[in-house]
C-alpha cells in the first residue's frame, strides 16, 4: 500500500510539473494565426515597423529582437499559405529588386541578394524562399518605387536582364556548374556586338544599357531618365524589346515605367509627397493583381500603409475601394517600436509579457505583438 501511495505521488508531482511547464510556455508564446485569421480572404497583408533601423544599438533593439519577429511573422505567413491560398508575395521594395529575389530563389545563390545588408530585410526573403521551396508556385514580387537615386541599381538590373537573360545558356556553358555563381559569370566584350539576337530597334537602348554598365557612361539620373522616356514612348521599340525579352518583358516594362513615372519624388522628410506615392504603390499592385485574380496575396509593407480611416487614401484603402474586397491586416509590433503603430492604436494598451502573442482586434485587423 505504502508502494502504491510513493508511486503515485511520483506520478501527481510529474503531472502537476507538466502543467506548470506547459502553462509557462502557453504564457511564453500565445501565437496561434488559424484561431484567429480568417481563411476566406483574397488579400492579407503584414504591416510591419521596419526593424531595420533595430540595428542601431541606440533604438533599444538588435539581431535577438530582429530573430524574434521573423520567426513570428514566420508563423503568420505558413498560415497564409497552408490554409488561405496565398501564392503571391508583395515586399515594399523598389522594382528593380525583384529581379535578384527572383533569381535567389530560382538558384538558391544568395550572392544575388548580397546587397542586403539589413537582417530583418533578409530574413523575410529567406522565410518566403523556404515556403517556397515546398510549393513552386509561390512568387515574390516588388510594388516600391525606383526613385531618381536608383539610377544606377536600375542599369544593373536591365543589364543582367538583357545579357545574361538571353544568353544564359552560352554564358553558362563557360563556367563549371560548380563555379557557376553570380559574382563568377564573365560577359565577353564582344557579346553585344556579335549577338544575332539584337536587331537595329533595339540596339541604341542595349548599346546604351551596355555602355553604361561596362563603361560606366552617361549614368547621370537624368540622362537614365530621358534614355528610359524616349524608349518607352517608341512603341515600336517597345514592341521589339517585348520579342527580345520574352517573359522577361514584364519586369523591364515596370523598371522603366517606374523610374520615370518616379523621377524626382521625394517620399521622406519634409514636403513627401506621400499622396502620389501611395497611388504609385497602388498602381504597381493593381497591375500585379490584375494578372492573377485567383491566388491569394500576402503584401508586407510599413504599418502606415495599411492603416484605414485614421489615415485616408492608403495602399489598404485603395486595394479595398478598387475591388471591393475585404482584406485582413495583421500589425507586427516589435516592442519599442510601438510609436510607428499610434494612430491606428492609440487606445490600446499594448502588453509585451509574452514573446510572441496574437489577438484579433476586430474581424479584419489582428495585432501581434513580440518582445
Amino acid at each position: 500500500m505504502g508502494k502504491q501511495i510513493k508511486n503515485f505521488g511520483i506520478y501527481l508531482f510529474i503531472n502537476v510539473l507538466l502543467l506548470i511547464t506547459s502553462c509557462s510556455k502557453a504564457q511564453e508564446n500565445c501565437l496561434n494565426p488559424e484561431d484567429i485569421i480568417p481563411t476566406n480572404r483574397k488579400i492579407y497583408m503584414i504591416g510591419e515597423g521596419h526593424l531595420d533601423v533595430a540595428e542601431n544599438p541606440k533604438m533599444g533593439a538588435g539581431k535577438t529582437q530582429i530573430k524574434h519577429q521573423l520567426a513570428a511573422e514566420n508563423e503568420i505567413i505558413k498560415h497564409f499559405v497552408l490554409n488561405c491560398g496565398v501564392k503571391n508575395f508583395i515586399v515594399e521594395a523598389p522594382i528593380y529588386m525583384e529581379y535578384y529575389f527572383t533569381k535567389f530563389m530560382e538558384t538558391g545563390d544568395s550572392a544575388w541578394i548580397d546587397f542586403i545588408h539589413q537582417d530583418y530585410q533578409l530574413g523575410k526573403l529567406y522565410n518566403i524562399n523556404n515556403l517556397a521551396k515546398k510549393d513552386t508556385n509561390i512568387q515574390l514580387k516588388c510594388i516600391d518605387l525606383d526613385l531618381s537615386y536608383h539610377n544606377l541599381n536600375d542599369i544593373n538590373a536591365l543589364f543582367w536582364l538583357s545579357f545574361y537573360e538571353p544568353h544564359a545558356t552560352l554564358l553558362n556553358k563557360k563556367q563549371p556548374k560548380s563555379e557557376r555563381t553570380y559574382n563568377n559569370i564573365v560577359f565577353p566584350t564582344t557579346l553585344i556586338d556579335t549577338s544575332k539576337m539584337i536587331n537595329e530597334i533595339i540596339r541604341p537602348f542595349l548599346q546604351y544599357i551596355w555602355d553604361a554598365r561596362i563603361y560606366n557612361k552617361d549614368t547621370a539620373n537624368l540622362i537614365v531618365l530621358n534614355t528610359f522616356k524616349s524608349t518607352f514612348e517608341q512603341l515600336n521599340v517597345m514592341h521589339a524589346l517585348k520579342d527580345y525579352y520574352r517573359e522577361d518583358y514584364y519586369l523591364v516594362y515596370r523598371i522603366l515605367r517606374s523610374y520615370i513615372y518616379s523621377y524626382g519624388l521625394k517620399i521622406d522628410g519634409y514636403n513627401a509627397d506621400l499622396e502620389y506615392r501611395e497611388r504609385m504603390l497602388f498602381a504597381n499592385f493593381s497591375e500585379i493583381y490584375q494578372m492573377d485574380t485567383t491566388s491569394g496575396y500576402c503584401i508586407q509593407i510599413g504599418a502606415y500603409h495599411i492603416m484605414k480611416d485614421s489615415v485616408p487614401g492608403m495602399l489598404r484603402e485603395r486595394i479595398e475601394d478598387k475591388f471591393k474586397l475585404d482584406t485582413y491586416g495583421v500589425f507586427s509590433v516589435a516592442k519599442g517600436f510601438e510609436q510607428h503603430f499610434a494612430p491606428y492604436f492609440n487606445n490600446i494598451q499594448f502588453d509585451f509579457k509574452q514573446q510572441h502573442c496574437m489577438e484579433s482586434i476586430n474581424r479584419n485587423d489582428g495585432l501581434l505583438r513580440v518582445q
